[in-house]
């Protein structure tokens, strides 16, 4: 989303990890978001989802990478760590990395799951945001407009039957 200097009394906020890492942001949309192209709004929305998949790729592969195979790994052959004088990576190396290896698992948990709750069709997250987009432009490629009250609605049902299949998913096994 673009930035301007007039913007000083939008509100917006940024989720830290560690006080260091950041993990989510937001920013309260304005007048020009509402009167932007549908592809418009698709695309910012889009952007909260893909920030938590990007962030959470950089931390898979900070905690991937002490165990990756080197190039050389394809030409060793089994017995090859007593012929390269060395023992071959496993999880154990991981551990060495010590508080870098947590933050970067803590990383990648907790975006891939940000990641996965922002992109429910829940109509306060941008899934739900998206579902409406999605609705309004299909209708116009159709030639029968959608109203925005029954855009509404079907946002909305939508929303009942996630977070009750969640509410099922999360709670069916305590009984």
């Amino acid at each position: 989303m673009r930035r301007h200097r007039d913007d000083a009394d939008r509100e917006w906020g940024l989720a830290l990890f560690l006080g260091v890492v950041p993990l989510a942001g937001y920013v309260m949309p304005g007048e020009e978001l509402d009167a932007a192209s549908v592809r418009t709004r698709l695309r910012i929305y889009a952007v909260g989802v893909f920030h938590n998949l990007l962030l959470a790729g950089a931390a898979f592969a900070v905690l991937l990478a002490p165990v990756m195979a080197t190039s050389e790994a394809a030409f060793v052959g089994y017995f090859g760590w007593a012929v390269m004088g060395e023992a071959p990576r496993t999880a154990a190396t991981v551990a060495d990395l010590g508080i870098l290896t947590n933050l970067a698992f803590w990383l990648a948990l907790l975006n891939v799951n940000f990641e996965l709750l922002n992109a429910l069709p829940v109509s306060m997250l941008d899934g739900g945001r998206v579902l409406s987009l999605v609705l309004e432009r299909t209708g116009e490629a159709s030639g029968t407009a959608i109203s925005p009250r029954a855009r509404s609605a079907v946002v909305h049902t939508t929303s009942v039957a996630v977070v009750a299949l969640l509410g099922v998913a999360l709670f069916a096994p305590l009984f």
